[in-house]
């Protein structure tokens, strides 16, 4: 796949500590901690699933693993959510990267984008190249939009990049001008980093995207 690679900004707003609690999908997890706890947020109207663990990554270490999983319903258009997601630049709204750049949209369903994220005190500027796919369910009235991180898409820069990093992003409509949003994350941080200061971020960092996304499209 070939693309015309464009210039990243690298000036933007602090690094957000554990912005790094996103997701993506693996079969080689050895979770220390398998059992799943829930969190309500906002008098119960944002419910998440979490749990922090373990898994080997490709050279053999032993990594954390962040999952969850946040879903909320609201008054909402489901076309305002979709436009949201397709809108690649915007993603920096929701998310806490720095910038966030579309490199090639493949096919209307589906895009390579990249992210900035910058560094803060100890913990360096890094990155993240990933392919965005939109699928859609009509019979459960359901859009979800999987950004999957591809690593080797581009040549690696001076940051850390991710290479285990998954976020799904569903909207269905629940009817009575309802949509129910479900955030969905699973990821390792894309730098050394102990376990213990991953799990001081939850449960609260699991609301993070779900919040800011809701200020958008209501």
């Amino acid at each position: 796949m070939e693309f015309k690679q464009k210039k990243i900004s690298y000036q933007g707003k602090p690094f957000i500590l554990y912005c790094f609690a996103l997701i993506a999908l693996s079969s080689d997890i050895t979770a220390q901690d398998k059992t799943w706890k829930d969190a309500k947020f906002d008098d119960g109207k944002i419910v998440s699933q979490y749990r922090v663990g373990t898994r080997i990554d490709e050279g053999g270490q032993k990594v954390p693993l962040i999952e969850y999983r946040t879903t909320t319903t609201v008054n909402a258009d489901l076309a305002d959510c979709i436009t949201l997601l397709t809108d690649i630049p915007r993603h920096t709204d929701f998310l806490a990267a720095k910038t966030s750049e579309l490199i090639k949209a493949v096919s209307e369903n589906e895009w390579i984008i990249y992210y900035h994220f910058a560094g803060s005190g100890p913990f360096p500027d890094f990155d993240c190249i990933a392919t965005m796919a939109r699928e859609e369910d009509k019979q459960k009235r359901i859009t979800s939009f999987t950004v999957t991180a591809v690593p080797t898409l581009i040549p690696p820069r001076t940051e850390k990049r991710y290479s285990f990093y998954n976020m799904t992003y569903s909207f269905r409509d629940a009817g009575d001008g309802k949509v129910e949003i479900i955030v969905s994350c699973r990821s390792s941080p894309p730098f050394a980093v102990p376990q213990w200061m991953v799990s001081m971020g939850f449960p609260a960092v699991t609301s993070g995207e779900i919040k800011k996304i809701l200020k958008l499209v209501l």
